[in-house]
């Protein structure tokens, strides 16, 4: 009987039980879980915020064809997200459009390296600002020589920056 005794002490286990077994498969289950939803919320997250950068970089070059085509300069306003078009025989801007397309609700305008948050495209699609006085391209002075910026975030702080070029007006 001490000898059997004996033999049980030293018996090592060669498996695990059931119960082991379930929960390790559960731990890695929740994990599992809730990993994928934390890659699904940034994912589509993500997407939002690169939809809502192209959306923006279309209304700017619709802003910038419009002045163009109607040879009329046309301004718009951060984080309003407002479009002004001048008026010929007034010096006046008449508000054309407000939130030319929606950005979704966890994605914001954080910040511009525009002059008073603004942009005017002129006649012939070059951006410029005179906050000033808000008159067409007068000096070289008024040009914008240094690539502007538009920064939109979203709410898990990834960040997708606008650049509008100074010469030719390019936005990307």
């Amino acid at each position: 009987m001490a000898v059997i005794l004996f033999e049980n002490l030293f018996m090592i286990s060669k498996g695990f039980t059931l119960i082991e077994i379930i929960v390790v498969i559960l731990i890695v289950g929740i994990l599992a879980t809730l990993s994928i939803r934390i890659y699904i919320d940034t994912t589509l997250t993500n997407f939002k915020l690169q939809a809502a950068k192209q959306t923006l970089v279309s209304d700017l070059k619709k802003i910038k064809s419009l002045a163009i085509q109607k040879q009329l300069p046309q301004k718009i306003i951060f984080p309003d997200y407002t479009i002004y078009e001048k008026h010929t025989t007034q010096n006046l801007w008449i508000l054309t459009e407000t939130n030319l397309s929606q950005i979704p609700k966890n994605i914001a305008i954080i910040s511009t390296t525009l002059s008073d948050n603004q942009i005017i495209f002129n006649t012939d699609g070059t951006p410029y600002e005179d906050p000033q006085t808000d008159l067409p391209l007068q000096s070289l002075e008024d040009q914008i020589t240094i690539t502007r910026s538009i920064t939109l975030q979203s709410s898990s702080n990834l960040e997708e920056i606008i650049y509008i070029i100074p010469d030719t007006g390019y936005v990307f």
